[in-house]
């Protein structure tokens, strides 16, 4: 544009306006090599000159600009979308896939090995012959036009051995496609397939619900040694670019937590529990959801070997509009109010790499923005805000007027938050409480927020003998973690857990409501809880 703007990170523009009649555009690295390239072409107003998404050594003029999102790759002036005859699902006899296009004149290229097709695949001539697990890839070139959509799909062969099963609880299928196996790392590619109970039972032989490619990877601190191995799961699009969708009645969303439950947990209920007794007491916490998973990592047919038992899919602690509903921070939220909020943090074990900032006393881990970002020159006042925000609140929570509710910690806190957190943490017996998993997030010109709640393995009469007794109040770090001590001391503070609690007692907490919970979710697992016990017997999961 020639605005040479270089300080908004956002909202970059360079010192110079490009000829209308074509200038040569280069980006270079600090070796000054050239690491992308434009030849001259002609501009047209409103019209972007760019990359083809998927392949980018093919160039073209999109009509409709998308600035600061990728490149468009469907609509005016693009091949239309592969059709294929047959939708994805399972299958237990050869069949043949027919591949078209609802415009003529168009090339369909072709990929049988999980690549993206491009103008070098193989174009389609005759019918697919499929005899095996396969995926098919596909997109459609034509003259005169930019490449169309990409379309998938997968076509997975059952084993007559699986082709009899029935369960009363959903189904995922997660097939590597022959792909390695997953690692604690980094993302590996694996293919999802959800199947629903229609009429209270659950087949393979019944068309999936969803299918959708997808990236996951081992997930976990202590419970990435158990023999269960946890993943977490974002769904992808044709490009591997995060997409959101809805799946098992759950809200849209892209990332997701496979929970397998631990040895701590033999009813394997604890987290659903929870989660639903915080949702009852009005404070958000993840929805869930039961399943059975089969895992194939090798190429081939599904078979009974695959299976891997009952998991638990509930929706990753995230900011968005169906998790933490508060205002995502951007890169150039610099100034208040938008430096205020929003941020995602919690008390827990550092990851790799991670340092975190002090504060309570502990190390406080940045969820959202996570480190990396935030730890990026131009997010300088944001890292800023938050050191002076929680500074000041300690040094209120620590001053002689601290008990303020104008100027106090009522000020920098949400104390009903607060106590609706502690005591369902306390009701539990969670022996992780105030020490690992401990979330909370400050909305934007907010107060800090506790919650949502996470990871109950460790709770609730757990094998882990700590929390067996519902007699001890000091199995977790319940009145002595960080900040809580100090509001123990103020005899508001006090009244108020107390009153909440009482109110709880009556309600969620009465021996009615969670004696109900716990009766519907043991009735969930009641007929695949034998599978389970088996299959930990006869194949142990690594």
């Amino acid at each position: 544009s020639g605005n040479n703007r270089t300080a908004d990170l956002p909202h970059l523009h360079t010192n110079f306006r490009p000829d209308k009649q074509g200038s040569y555009l280069a980006l270079l690295n600090p070796a000054t090599n050239v690491v992308s390239e434009f030849s001259p072409a002609a501009q047209t107003a409103d019209v972007s000159d760019g990359r083809v998404r998927g392949e980018p050594a093919l160039r073209g003029h999109f009509r409709r600009p998308t600035p600061g999102k990728p490149n468009a790759d469907r609509g005016a002036g693009f091949a239309p979308e592969p059709v294929f005859s047959q939708p994805g699902g399972n299958f237990t006899e050869p069949f043949s896939v027919t591949l078209s296009t609802r415009r003529t004149g168009a090339v369909i290229r072709y990929t049988l090995d999980g690549t993206l097709a491009t103008s070098g695949s193989a174009a389609y001539v005759t019918p697919l012959l499929i005899t095996n697990t396969t995926q098919i890839r596909a997109r459609a070139y034509q003259d005169g036009m930019l490449p169309g959509p990409p379309h998938s799909e997968v076509y997975l062969r059952l084993n007559t051995n699986v082709t009899g099963f029935r369960s009363t609880l959903p189904v995922l299928i997660m097939d590597l496609l022959g792909r390695e196996a997953p690692a604690a790392t980094h993302g590996t590619f694996i293919y999802l397939s959800f199947h629903e109970p229609v009429n209270g039972t659950t087949s393979l032989t019944n068309p999936p619900m969803l299918t959708t490619r997808a990236g996951f990877h081992l997930r976990g601190s202590t419970s990435a040694g158990f023999p269960q191995s946890g993943f977490a799961v974002k769904f992808l699009d044709e490009f591997d670019e995060a997409t959101k969708h809805p799946v098992l009645g759950l809200p849209s969303e892209e990332d997701w937590i496979l929970y397998a439950p631990t040895p701590y947990e033999p009813v394997m209920i604890h987290n659903p529990f929870i989660h639903e007794l915080s949702r009852e007491m009005g404070r958000y916490s993840p929805r869930t959801r039961f399943v059975e998973v089969y895992l194939t990592k090798n190429a081939g047919a599904l078979n009974d070997r695959a299976y891997y038992g009952i998991y638990v899919l509930e929706e990753k602690i995230k900011i968005g509009r169906n998790r933490v509903n508060i205002d995502h921070l951007g890169a150039a939220d610099l100034a208040a109010p938008e430096v205020t909020g929003g941020y995602l943090l919690k008390f827990d074990r550092l990851g790799p790499g991670e340092g975190g900032f002090w504060a309570g006393n502990a190390a406080l881990v940045y969820v959202e923005p996570r480190e990396a970002v935030i730890n990026l020159p131009q997010r300088a006042p944001q890292r800023q805000y938050l050191n002076q925000f929680f500074g000041e609140f300690e040094r209120v929570l620590n001053g002689p007027d601290w008990r303020n509710p104008a100027s106090g910690y009522p000020a920098y806190v949400d104390v009903a938050a607060a106590i609706d957190y502690h005591v369902l943490e306390l009701l539990s017996g969670n022996v992780d409480a105030s020490t690992f998993s401990t979330f909370f997030h400050k909305p934007r010109d907010g107060k800090i927020v506790f919650g949502p709640h996470w990871d109950f393995d460790r709770a609730l009469g757990s094998r882990d003998r700590r929390d067996a007794d519902p007699a001890r109040w000091n199995t977790g770090r319940y009145f002595g973690g960080p900040w809580w001590s100090r509001w123990f001391r103020d005899p508001d503070f006090l009244l108020l857990w107390v009153d909440r609690w009482q109110e709880v007692r009556r309600t969620t907490f009465s021996e009615a409501q969670p004696t109900g919970s716990t009766d519907r979710l043991n009735c969930e697992l009641r007929e695949a809880q034998p599978r389970e016990a088996q299959r930990g017997e006869q194949h142990p999961r690594h």
